[in-house]
């Protein structure tokens, strides 16, 4: 197993300017550390956008009323730069209809009150009808141990929820809602975005909503290692800081096999001229075993497989 050290000191070799540019994600299995084999001024190389909730993307920005987004009714017009990055979305958006479940290994880095915090590592289980997410805690930042559950329409819309710490281990499973302090504490989000199909729902809502504007140059990079699987990168950038535009540079990294996102990033403009751009949000989904058949039982706080008390 390759130490974190290690993993951190290990950089890919730049290709030629006129070369295709290539880059690898590396993650540590033992869930201790992330590391990108990128240079840090690079902006143009592949090296986090708020998740709308599952039925606010309305038909103008590609969803029906219930939330089913429909690549027919995307407003991105011909020839725009966007149209290539929301045909890799809705393609990845249509796939996601063979795949009911899976379980993965979860990673996300978020920048918080102007803080980036450190690499969470999660272990997932997601299924999509009815929305349901069992997660447990992996560390480093968060105590190993810690569970929670999520079931859209059942348990008065809660999460259901245990720690590790003494006190929660007397008061045994709470009941909290999804935007709860205590939930949404280090977290952008709510566990009721989280997955892969969320997160589509977020990209294409936000390449819709861009493809309103210009100033917008968009890059795919083949062949790009995520976790030793290979992916497109997809790289949308805005050179200017504009009100409209959240991010600076997003990056969508699509597998090449399972043809969805497994991995996300969004930065924020450099801090100074030629500096580097500033993270703001990744998410990875390694370890994706799809189609896993998950039932009741696996979002079940009775479950003798899980610690819920």
């Amino acid at each position: 197993m390759m130490e974190a050290d290690t993993m951190n000191a290990r950089m890919l070799k730049l290709c030629k300017p006129s070369a295709l540019l290539l880059a690898t994600v590396m993650v540590v299995h033992d869930g201790l550390s992330m590391a990108q084999a990128l240079p840090k001024n690079d902006t143009r190389r592949p090296v986090g956008i708020q998740v709308p909730h599952r039925a606010s993307l309305n038909p103008a920005n590609g969803a029906t009323p219930n939330g089913r987004v429909l690549r027919e009714q995307s407003v991105c017009p011909p020839g725009h730069p966007l149209r290539e990055p929301l045909n890799f979305a809705y393609q990845a958006w249509e796939q996601m209809a063979s795949i009911r479940d899976y379980t993965c290994r979860f990673v996300k880095r978020e920048r918080i009150d102007g803080k980036l915090l450190p690499h969470e590592f999660m272990f997932l289980k997601v299924r999509h009808e009815p929305f349901s997410v069992y997660l447990y805690s992996m560390g480093p930042s968060r105590p190993q141990g810690d569970e929670a559950i999520y079931i859209e329409g059942r348990n008065n819309g809660m999460v259901l929820a245990h720690t590790t710490g003494i006190r929660d281990r007397i008061a045994g499973t709470i009941e909290l809602k999804p935007t709860s302090p205590r939930l949404m504490n280090d977290n952008i989000y709510p566990l009721t975005n989280i997955g892969i199909q969320n997160l589509l729902r977020k990209m294409i809502g936000f390449f819709e909503y861009e493809s309103h504007y210009g100033e917008c140059e968009m890059e795919i990079f083949p062949e790009v290692k995520v976790d030793g699987r290979s992916c497109s990168c997809v790289q949308v950038v805005h050179p200017v800081p504009r009100r409209n535009f959240k991010f600076h540079l997003v990056r969508s990294y699509y597998d090449d096999e399972y043809k969805i996102p497994i991995r996300f990033e969004a930065y924020a403009w450099p801090r100074q001229p030629g500096g580097p751009p500033v993270l703001m949000e990744e998410y990875s989904y390694l370890d994706l075993k799809l189609n896993q058949h998950l039932t009741d039982e696996d979002f079940n706080v009775n479950d003798p497989r899980y610690g819920f008390r």
